[in-house]
């Protein structure tokens, strides 16, 4: 069995701390931008996407997304309402030989409303239905053993934003400062593990986080119509502390530990190319790269967006 109560705990601390990464790369992948940042056509009211993303967080979980969505303007198009569903899926090893496994659908929607002055307001929401498979390794007194557990997860996440469009132009390039809060609240159930020489019984956990973020975007073009925009953008999380898990070892122990949390502050850069094939289809490629925080070490996105 574990030698202390503290090892049980700490083994599934990350739990809910990882599926509410997995909100990050919905939110800082394809949609790490305004719906209407990848603009339109002329005559066309209605617009589709289809995108993939894939990511790498400081604790070594890969996680990646599949998503599509429609959307239509009204008010003569300075306001764009849309609606996507999605599936993800996030792997990450543990100690001892443990794993987990994140998998589930997701539903995102979002709305941009652009002021006379260029200001262009925007709000995301995301709802999230996920299962969590879990796979937790530790050294017994006969040698090394695992038990097993499945939970559902639960999660939702509101971005409010504003970006100042083209707020200056320098040479060939226009910059697009923007700020935006963004709000998290993600549920994990109870389970009893099964399996194993020390099977525990966990309680439901709750994570709640509100970051701010500051950033500013500068577009040029390529030659040709494709485009090349690059941001930069430093977050701030308000939260200090991740969520307390509990239970027991039935005829053991009982256990309660609070789990630590990144760094509260990071810095985040991304680049995209967009890529017209045609007067009403867009082809867009993202990256980012982060310092140590909330946000994925490493994310890569790519798009499909027509207009009609």
């Amino acid at each position: 069995m574990f030698a202390t109560p503290k090892e049980v705990s700490s083994a599934l601390a990350g739990t809910t701390t990882r599926a509410q990464a997995m909100s990050h790369i919905i939110l800082g992948g394809s949609h790490h931008r305004p719906l209407m940042s990848y603009g339109g056509a002329p005559g066309a009211q209605n617009c589709f996407w289809a995108t993939g993303d894939l990511a790498r967080s400081s604790d070594s979980a890969n996680g990646g997304l599949a998503e599509i969505g429609v959307c239509r303007d009204f008010a003569d198009g300075a306001l764009r309402a849309g609606l996507g569903i999605g599936t993800v899926k996030q792997t990450q090893d543990l100690d001892n030989g443990g794993s987990s496994k994140l998998t589930g659908n997701h539903l995102v929607g979002e709305l941009n409303y652009k002021t006379p002055a260029g200001l262009l307001l925007s709000a995301v929401g995301v709802f999230a239905d996920w299962d969590t498979d879990l796979k937790r390794g530790y050294a017994s007194t006969t040698g090394a053993g695992y038990s097993t557990g499945t939970t559902g997860v639960k999660s939702t996440s509101l971005r409010l934003r504003a970006d100042w469009v083209d707020a200056w132009n320098i040479g060939q390039s226009a910059l697009t400062p923007y700020a935006a809060v963004t709000t998290s609240r993600t549920r994990t159930g109870g389970y009893t593990e099964t399996g194993g020489s020390a099977p525990g019984t966990f309680d439901g956990q709750k994570y709640s986080t509100t970051e701010a973020r500051f950033g500013i975007a500068s577009t040029f073009a390529l030659t040709g119509p494709s485009k090349v925009r690059a941001s930069l953008e430093a977050a701030h999380r308000f939260n200090g502390n991740g969520p307390t898990v509990s239970g027991q070892v039935p005829g053991q122990f009982a256990f309660s530990e609070t789990a630590a949390t990144s760094k509260r502050s990071w810095v985040r850069a991304g680049l995209d190319l967009d890529m017209p094939l045609s007067r009403t289809v867009l082809l867009s490629f993202s990256v980012h790269a982060a310092t140590k925080g909330d946000d994925p070490r490493l994310a890569g996105s790519v798009s499909l967006r027509a207009a009609f």
